[in-house]
């Protein structure tokens, strides 16, 4: 009986000495061309939930349109105040200084011509067409958009929207439509705000630095600035504003775990809502080109 442990034995031995070793794990190689690749594979994914998501607020709203009690105007004063009244004063604060900061360049540039009461067109028409509805668009995706992500990402992990879900609430409706109208709404109203706060620079600059009298710069503003430039501008407050608020909702909602994703959604909400807004921004400027406005 021990003869034949002790060769059972060994024919084991024998057994693990021929099992050949373990292949070793490939080394994986730098391939930035397929590295590329998935990181556009990635970026096309995320248009296309965002996609998907717009959708669904749109579908989402037909019905809140034909029946508007259901748009819950409580929420959505408060969001404005949020997102629009409490806003003002950095917005006004930084419109201001960027007035500044263009008259003082532009004046700089046309005084050895001799052409400093162009200042008034240059001011006028990059503050109102661009600079204004950029600038507040941006403001609000880093302060808005990031606490409407941080928001719906925290209800998401303590389970509030699966709370609402089961008592027959739509989150697309209860949480997203007031942030949504709500900033489509004031976005406008505060980049009035930074286009008269940045004319305020702009008047200031020009009449201390460069002797151009308040009343002559505002006497110089052409009507087509005001009828053009200062329309355009409006027009795309809007669009950001929905842009910014989707983005934030969008990515509040994907979050799953713990609060490292909630701020990881954050910090793309706020990067996607800035990206898309410069680049709507871009489209919009060639959309004027071409259309002669």
């Amino acid at each position: 009986m021990i003869a034949e442990a002790g060769d059972l034995r060994q024919q084991l031995l024998d057994l693990v000495d021929e099992t050949p070793p373990a292949p070793k794990p490939a080394r994986r190689r730098f391939r930035p061309i397929s590295r590329l690749g998935e990181r556009a594979l990635d970026h096309v994914g995320a248009g296309r939930a965002l996609l998907a998501f717009l959708g669904a607020v749109a579908l989402a709203a037909l019905p809140a349109l034909r029946h508007p009690r259901q748009l819950q105007p409580t929420a959505i004063s408060d969001e404005m105040v949020r997102a629009g009244v409490q806003a003002l004063p950095i917005t006004g604060l930084l419109a201001f200084l960027v007035g500044i900061v263009v008259a003082y360049q532009g004046g700089a540039v046309l005084a050895p011509y001799g052409a400093t009461t162009f200042m008034v067109e240059l001011v006028g028409n990059v503050q109102l067409r661009e600079l204004g509805p950029i600038l507040v668009a941006v403001i609000v995706a880093g302060r808005t958009g990031s606490a409407y992500a941080a928001e719906l990402g925290t209800m998401r992990v303590t389970g509030e929207i699966d709370a609402l879900r089961t008592m027959g609430v739509n989150p697309l409706h209860a949480l997203v439509l007031p942030r949504l109208i709500a900033l489509m709404v004031v976005l406008p109203l505060v980049t009035l705000w930074a286009d008269a706060a940045g004319l305020a620079g702009g008047i200031l600059t020009a009449g201390l630095l460069f002797g151009l009298e308040p009343a002559v710069f505002i006497a110089r503003m052409p009507e087509a600035i005001w009828n053009s430039s200062l329309w355009l501008g409006l027009i795309k407050a809007p669009v950001f504003a929905m842009l910014v608020a989707i983005t934030g909702c969008h990515h509040g909602l994907q979050v799953r775990g713990s609060a490292a994703e909630v701020g990881r959604a954050t910090t793309v909400a706020v990067v996607q809502a800035i990206f898309l807004v410069i680049v709507t921004d871009a489209l919009f400027s060639v959309a004027f080109q071409q259309l002669d406005l």
